[in-house]
């Protein structure tokens, strides 16, 4: 995202800070600046969970500052009395080397939660407040905001993660793997917490969990057990469907909890 010029330069004041250690107003924000870039992957190694870009997005604001920092140090050391002008040409010059990696980053997908989060509300009960959300994982984040959103008390409702119940593996979604091998398996999951709602959005093709397909298969065995109460197709489908017979049994709250709690991250 710094662009080339922008990384040569955050390299050249770290390897400035580090060599020759600064006293005066300057000194503070750069070994902070320097201790937070290298902090960033040392972190990444030490917690598993995973290898993405936007993880290393800590590091971007310090190296920023740092390539700014070195490109003014540079233009007072090679032209003590050449004014600002070299410098603000500098300056110009890495603004453009990071345009084009801002430019290039990719809008949010717009995934139609609001709505089937209002759904939600609409068919909540009090005696057995919980839903069961079978879709892609980011998704799932995004449907669980919007619940959060419109919850008046909250926390009023449990929504419970397709990965949690139905999958198994790790902490990290590229060790995922399904939990269950069957519709029976999955429905009998789905009766132990009673869940009366499930949320169901088909992920891309070939990218798909392995549990949503595996809902999909459960309504089609068990027709007499699901209730479609809302649909939209607008931008990915999504489906609210009812469970019969699961509305009128209470839930085990702490059960529920347990189900969704944080887990161990590192053994």
């Amino acid at each position: 995202m710094l662009g080339p010029l922008g990384a040569l330069l955050a390299a050249g004041g770290m390897i400035a800070t580090i060599m020759q250690p600064r006293r005066g107003p300057d000194a503070a924000w750069l070994a902070c600046c320097v201790a937070l870039i290298l902090a960033v992957p040392v972190f990444q190694e030490l917690v598993p969970s995973g290898i993405q870009d936007r993880y290393m997005l800590p590091a971007f604001l310090p190296a920023l500052l740092l390539a700014a920092w070195f490109l003014l140090h540079l233009a007072r050391r090679l032209r003590p009395s050449g004014g600002i002008a070299p410098a603000l040409a500098g300056l110009c010059l890495l603004v453009l080397s990071v345009l084009p990696g801002a430019a290039a980053v990719t809008p949010r997908p717009r995934l139609g939660m609001g709505e089937a989060a209002s759904q939600i509300w609409r068919h909540w009960s009090a005696a057995n407040p919980s839903v069961l959300l079978a879709m892609p994982v980011e998704a799932e984040g995004a449907a669980i905001s919007e619940l959060a959103l419109r919850d008046r008390m909250r926390p009023s409702l449990f929504a419970v993660r397709g990965v949690r119940l139905l999958g198994a593996g790790g902490y990290n979604t590229h060790e995922y793997v399904p939990r269950f091998a069957s519709p029976t398996e999955v429905m009998a999951a789905i009766d132990e917490y009673a869940i009366p709602l499930v949320l169901l959005q088909p992920g891309q093709a070939g990218r798909e969990l392995a549990h949503i397909g595996q809902i999909r298969d459960t309504i089609a065995a068990f027709p007499d057990r699901w209730t479609l109460l809302w649909r939209s197709d607008e931008g990915p489908p999504a489906f609210l469907y009812e469970v019969v017979g699961n509305a009128a049994k209470p839930a085990d709250q702490a059960k529920l909890t347990r189900l969704s709690a944080p887990r161990q991250l590192v053994e």
